[in-house]
């Protein structure tokens, strides 16, 4: 609830109301469990299967703690499009967690989505 509610970082996230409530967080996860539940399933069926989605992921430090999170959604259109979604807590801006959360999903998209083309939008 903190990430989403800092300034610094709710400016940038469109899709999140603000002020973020637990009614938010608590929407977008219902909202979420059916394609998180099938991207499950698809990356339990082998090391080299195809999947549809990734599930949302949760960044932590060494400690287990609560860093931010990532995501790539499909686009709602008949082009295959996907679009990546990160969020660092501003305890962490200026370390590289962003980048290298951008870097893993999109090493992932490329792996084991079938993505091929990824074009940035700001």
């Amino acid at each position: 609830m903190a990430l989403c509610n800092a300034p610094v970082v709710s400016k940038w996230t469109y899709t999140r109301p603000y002020p973020f409530e637990t009614t938010h967080a608590r929407g977008i996860l219902d909202k979420s469990l059916g394609a998180q539940a099938v991207a499950v399933k698809d990356l339990a069926a082998g090391p080299v299967s195809t999947v549809s989605a990734l599930p949302f992921t949760v960044i932590r430090d060494r400690e287990g703690r609560y860093v931010g999170d990532v995501a790539l959604y499909t686009v709602p259109d008949d082009l295959g499009r996907r679009e990546l979604s990160y969020a660092v807590h501003p305890d962490w801006h200026g370390r590289g967690v962003g980048g290298r959360a951008a870097r893993a999903v999109l090493g992932f998209a490329v792996a084991r989505m079938g993505v091929r083309r990824f074009q940035a939008v700001s």
